[in-house]
Order: structure tokens, then C-alpha cells, then sequence
């Protein structure tokens, strides 16, 4: 069913409450530029299953997705269903028909709960005229867009151009390149096509099924599009590739974009591997490209090369966050390196991933071997994360804050590993940290549960809180040693870079309520700053700042994957919502009644001991730790039913006879967290092979 209320949707203040800066195809542009947006937006909430638009319909408004899912697909003549793209937070779509001023090509349907935000055509049309930068950001995709809905027959779904730059090594680039096309063939199971213009070697010394021999790109702009297809070799690890050699002269480097944009009709993903100074055909391949992948390293130098090529790029193609990511290849000894923190200050722009480095490219350490074979070693196992970040096929995993409640997520992960379900990338707040931590690095499910069932002897909580650990009352309850002695002793002196999976843990800085994302260093200060209770443990001094919990800003952090590029987010909220809270202290009051029926046949010892009880229990429910967690909680799940709209498959175990300091009653939390899962499974793997 049409959603009817979709076209009145409600204007708002987007700079302050959903900032346009976050928005991908926003990001680029000035503060001026965003208010006047701002000004021209409506934000509308959406439902599953609700239609935006039909094929056929007349354009009236250009939709960006805040967050949820949207489906794209069109009706053949045979009246059945084929899906074109699946579009995610940060995508955009109904640009095409208005600029092309011709109906709907296809349908758009709401996959999840959604917030999209809608622009009228007039304000469209006004936004890219004023507003130059918005005006290239959306040309740069419109040609394949349009042969994408318009001639839907020979045009493959989700197809995207990626160039590849290089700053230090030409054949660090190749190697990496002749990699990402291996993981992307097999982590999508979609067509690849790799056209190297990298000029070096490399390329000859890789078994090919179908040899072909390079060409210049002379010889490639004067080729039709049938006569290409003689170019092109058939590499064993699945994708397809294409050498030309370095001369540019008399190049038709509009006839290159044009045949670049052509081989998107028979391939998926187009890797183009790029020489490394920006010539007129490199600048016009990096104008069509949906991204741009430039590696680097750690050295000062290369860093300074970086800048300069970031700021030139910039400012010509105004690329987003989204659009241009930066890889750092650790390839050199730990006292030429300077840090991530040094490297973004320096570049300008946020590092997006590390990759590990090949000491020497001997035949049996290639890092094509790592990747396609061995993909358990480090080199192997980053190509994949991102083949599968590009592919729109990283799944997340968000394990939220709630004390004992977090327990469940035990139970999450339990079904997960027996389903063989598989996870990319894990965030955590609070005790989703420190199960998050313990499962990235390296514990399983049973050995998880085997920690937590210790805690049925109460006497074992000791290990995490004690008389001995009694901090001076206004900085909080407890100094915080104990818990850390003890989680150190199970992740000891690992660091994040040696996990199995990335984490990512969000603490909250005490001063400026600003999100402290741990992605690097020691991971027993990360898991110790996020569980920092306001109150109960001391706050954490890091780096000259003073850190609480995560859970208190960042209860559920589901942005944490979203902006890591993950596009299938589970969340696992196990905060009590306000309805839980009721039906808690309903279950109480029956179980109270019920006892107090079967006491009047006991002994009258029994029942002054029972009446004593109760006085104790009215006397102290109030204690201060109650009020402390109760209020924090009570906040957190205020926030986390917000967050959790922004997740693909929502998880929300809840044990009506429960509290948050039962630590010494995991079974029934571990269950909860296993039966909810086990319903959600077919909705997850549905989520997973969509």
C-alpha cells in the first residue's frame, strides 16, 4: 500500500537534529550551503513495506535515506518482479526522472523502518543550480543511472567504477588491486572486470585462462565496444582483466570514459588501476568513479603526497567521506611510522582502514596467494572486509549496554556461530564491550558462557568488586582495579589490531558528552573506559580526558557500523523498554501475591521471617545503587529505541523476572538471548543472501 501521508512530510531543523554533514552526498559542501539546504528539506518516517514511488508515476521529489533499507525494482513485461539495487543510509534516488523529466522507471519500497529525507522537484532544481558542488556530485553518476533504469535488459544491478591510487610502490598497488578484484568475484559472487593502467609488470606474471596482451590506451579509445572484448583475459581467481601500456598521446579520453561506462553493462564492479600522477585520462576516469581507494603509508613523506593529492581531488571532484577512503599499508618498521591521529591531522581527511603489510613477495608470501587462498592471515583477511564493504555485503553485529541484561548477548552470539552466520565487524557499549572484546578476540560462545555461569557463586563477584577496591565517594563507588585485573587477565596485552574481526567500543567523554570511539591501542583501556558506570567506577583518565560510560550517549551504537560502511546491521538491545518495566513490576506483584496465598499455610516463623524480609527490601530498594543504574537505564533505553530504527534486524531479549545487578543468574538471561535469536534467524539470513 501507497504510504498517503508520504508527500506532507514535516519540515525540520536538519542541521541541528540529523546533520546534513553526515549525509554523503552533503558532505563536501560549506556551512552556507547546508543551511540553504536545510531550508528546502522534509523529513519523512517510513514504514516496511511502504511504496515511495511506482513505475510510471509522475517525479515530484528527489529522496535522500537518513536510515533503513529501500528496495528498487521494476515490473517486466511478464508481470514479475526484478530487483535493481538495494539502497542504504547515505543513498539517494528520483534524480533521474527529474532531470530526464520522464516517469518513474521503476518502484521503490521501504525494506525497514525508515527516515528519508525528501526535496520537492522546485527545490531541486533551484539546489542545483545554486549550489555548483551538488550540481557535479549528482552528474557524476546520472549516465550509468539512466542505462541502469532505462535499459534495465542489459544492465547489471548495483554496478560502480573504483579507481585505485598509489603513493609508494607501483607494485604494492598491483598486488593490492589483483586482490580486492579476487575478494570482490568471490565475496559477491558478481562479475569483475580489473583494467590496469597501472604500467608495471606485474600484471604478465599472473596465470591468465584467456591471454591477452596489453594494449595502449591509444589502441583502447580507437576500439569499438565488440572489439574490446578481444582484450580481455579471464583470470583463474574468477574476475576478468584488461593491461594497457603508459602512452596518452592523441588519446580520445572521452571515447575511454564512454567505454569504461559501457563495460558496466556486462560487469558489476569496474576496478581500474591508475597510474600515480593525475593526468587529463586520470582525472577523467576519477570523474566517472563512485569511489576512489587511495594507499598510503606511514611515512611522513608519503603522508604529505596524500594531502596534496586529497586537497587536489577535493576541491576538482568534491568527493565525500563515502566516495574517497584512504588505506594505510603497514609496510614499514615501527620507527618511521607516525600515528593514525598524526596521519588524519596532516591529510585532512578520516583513514579508512589499515592494511597490513607483505614483508617480501616471495612466490609463497604473495599477497595474491594470502588473498585468494589463505584468507585466515592478516593481508587476507582486510581484502575481504573490503571486498565485502564495497559489495554491500558487511554484515555488523551491535552489542548494546545494560548490565546483567547484557548477558543475553551470550545467547546472540551462541545462534549466531551455530548458524554459521557471518559477522564483519562488531561495536559494543558498556557490558556489549566487554562481550564484543571477548568474542573478537578469539573466545567463542561456550567458552563466554562458561565465564559468566562462574558467577552463579556469588562469591566469585568478588573478583569484581570488592571492600579492597573502595574509592574516596566523589569520584565514584568503586576505583574500577578489580574489574580491570580481571578482564585483563582473559584479553591480557592484546591490542586491537590483533583481533580476529574489527571492534569498535564507544566510551563518553564526561566534559563534552562528545562519542570516544576505540578502534586502536590496548583493548583492556577501551573495555575499562566504556563500562565506567557514572558513579559506581571511577571515571577513566585517557589522553587527558575523562571518560564514563559508553551506554550514557551511545547505548546501542549502530552509527559506529554505518559509518564504517556496514550495510546489514544486527543490533541486540537488551535494555528494558518502558512497556518491559511494567510487565517487571506486574510479574513481581503476582509473584508476591502468589507467595503470600501459600504462606498463610506455613508456620507462623515463616511468616515473621517473611515480614521482616519485606520490611529490608522497602527500607533499601532506594539504595543509591538503584537510583544511580535505574535513572542511567532508564535514559539508555529511551535513547537505544531510537538508535535501533537505523539496524536491519533488531534483537531484543527481555527476562520479565529480572534486574541489573543479577550477574549471579546468567542461564536464564543466556536462554532469552538464544530463544530471541532463533526467531529472528530466517529474517536474518533472509537479510544476509538479499
Amino acid at each position: 500500500m501507497v504510504f498517503n501521508f508520504f508527500l506532507f512530510g514535516k519540515k525540520d531543523d536538519l542541521v541541528q537534529r540529523h546533520s546534513l554533514k553526515k549525509v554523503p552526498l552533503f558532505a563536501s559542501l560549506s556551512d552556507v550551503d547546508l543551511n540553504y539546504i536545510s531550508k528546502r528539506v522534509r523529513l519523512v518516517v517510513l514504514s516496511k513495506g511502504d511504496i515511495v514511488y511506482r513505475q510510471g508515476d509522475t517525479p515530484e521529489a528527489f529522496y535522500i535515506i537518513l536510515s533503513g533499507r529501500c528496495r528498487v525494482f521494476i515490473h517486466t513485461s511478464k508481470n514479475e518482479e526484478r530487483n535493481l539495487a538495494y539502497l542504504g543510509k547515505g543513498d539517494y534516488f528520483g534524480e533521474v526522472s527529474l532531470l530526464t523529466e520522464k516517469s518513474h522507471a521503476a518502484n521503490v519500497e521501504v525494506k525497514n523502518d525508515a527516515m528519508i529525507l525528501k526535496i520537492s522537484k522546485k527545490d531541486f532544481f533551484s539546489l542545483i543550480h545554486d549550489i555548483p558542488a551538488l550540481s557535479l556530485q549528482i552528474s557524476r553518476r546520472l549516465g550509468v543511472r539512466i542505462k541502469k533504469l532505462y535499459e534495465p535488459d542489459s544492465f547489471q544491478a548495483n554496478t560502480k567504477i573504483v579507481s585505485l591510487l598509489s603513493l609508494p610502490y607501483k607494485e604494492i598497488k598491483t598486488n593490492f588491486a589483483y586482490n580486492f578484484a579476487a575478494s570482490l568475484k568471490t565475496e559477491t559472487k558478481k562479475k569483475v572486470l580489473l583494467v590496469d593502467l597501472s604500467h608495471t609488470t606485474k600484471a604478465h606474471q599472473l596465470e591468465s585462462n584467456k591471454k591477452a596482451d596489453s594494449v595502449s590506451l591509444k589502441e583502447l579509445s580507437e576500439k569499438t565496444y565488440n572489439e574490446l572484448q578481444g582484450c580481455i583475459a579471464g583470470h583463474e581467481a574468477g574476475f576478468h582483466l584488461i593491461t594497457c601500456t603508459s602512452e596518452e598521446d592523441d588519446v580520445d579520453i572521452k571515447k575511454i570514459a564512454t567505454l569504461l561506462t559501457e563495460l558496466l553493462i556486462d560487469y558489476h564492479y569496474l576496478l581500474v588501476n591508475l597510474p600515480e600522477e593525475l593526468t587529463e585520462i586520470t582525472s577523467t576516469i576519477l570523474e566517472q568513479s563512485d569511489s576512489v581507494y587511495i594507499l598510503s603509508d606511514f611515512k611522513r613523506e608519503s603522508v604529505k603526497k596524500c594531502q596534496m593529492i586529497v586537497d587536489t581531488m577535493r576541491s576538482r571532484f568534491n568527493l565525500s567521506p563515502s566516495e574517497m577512503r584512504i588505506i594505510l599499508n603497514e609496510i614499514y618498521d615501527a620507527n618511521s611510522k607516525i600515528s593514525i591521529a598524526q596521519v588524519e591531522h596532516i591529510v585532512g581527511w578520516k583513514v579508512f582502514f589499515i592494511l597490513p603489510g607483505i614483508q617480501n613477495h616471495k612466490e609463497e608470501n604473495d599477497p595474491m596467494y594470502d588473498a585468494i587462498v589463505e584468507q585466515t592471515t592478516a593481508y587476507g583477511k582486510a581484502v575481504r572486509y573490503l571486498a565485502r564493504e564495497l559489495g554491500g555485503v558487511l554484515v555488523g553485529l551491535v552489542l548494546g549496554s545494560g548490565a546483567a541484561f547484557g548477558l543475553a548477548h551470550i545467547g546472540v552470539l551462541k545462534v549466531l556461530e551455530e548458524e554459521n552466520i557471518p559477522i564483519d565487524i562488531v561495536s559494543g557499549s558498556s557490558i556489549g564491550a566487554v562481550f564484543g572484546a571477548l568474542w573478537a578476540a578469539g573466545y567463542n560462545a561456550s567458552d563466554l558462557e562458561k565465564i559468566a555461569l562462574s558467577f552463579r557463586h556469588k562469591r566469585n563477584l568478588y573478583q569484581l568488586v570488592n571492600i579492597f577496591d573502595l574509592s574516596v565517594p566523589y569520584l565514584g563507588f568503586f576505583k574500577g582495579n578489580q574489574v580491570k585485573r580481571f578482564l585483563s587477565k582473559l584479553v591480557g596485552k592484546k591490542e586491537f589490531k590483533d583481533l580476529r574481526l574489527p571492534l569498535r567500543i564507544v566510551a563518553t567523554d564526561l566534559i563534552t558528552s562528545e562519542d570516544v570511539v576505540f578502534k586502536e591501542g590496548k583493548l583492556i583501556d577501551a573495555i575499562r573506559a566504556s563500562i565506567s558506570i557514572p558513579g559506581v567506577f571511577r571515571p577513566m583518565r585517557f589522553q587527558e580526558r575523562h571518560l564514563i560510560d559508553g551506554g550514557v550517549t551511545n547505548p546501542l551504537p549502530v552509527n559506529l557500523l554505518t559509518e564504517e560502511g556496514a550495510h546489514k546491521i544486527i543490533a541486540v538491545n537488551v535494555l528494558p523498554s518502558t512497556e518491559n518495566v511494567v510487565e517487571m513490576q506486574m510479574g513481581y506483584r503476582e509473584k508476591q501475591a502468589e507467595y503470600q496465598e501459600a504462606l498463610k499455610k506455613e508456620f507462623f516463623l515463616k511468616k515473621i521471617f517473611y515480614r521482616i524480609t519485606q520490611m529490608i527490601e522497602k527500607r533499601y530498594t532506594g539504595n543509591i545503587f538503584n537510583a544511580l543504574m535505574n535513572t542511567v537505564q532508564y535514559l539508555e533505553a529511551a535513547v537505544s529505541s531510537m538508535q535501533q530504527s537505523e539496524a536491519d534486524i533488531i534483537i531484543h531479549p527481555f527476562v520479565c523476572d529480572s534486574h541489573w545487578a543479577q550477574f549471579y543468574s546468567p542461564q536464564k538471561f543466556i536462554d532469552c538471548g538464544e530463544e530471541k535469536t532463533k526467531e529472528a534467524i530466517d529474517e536474518i539470513k533472509r537479510i544476509i543472501e538479499e
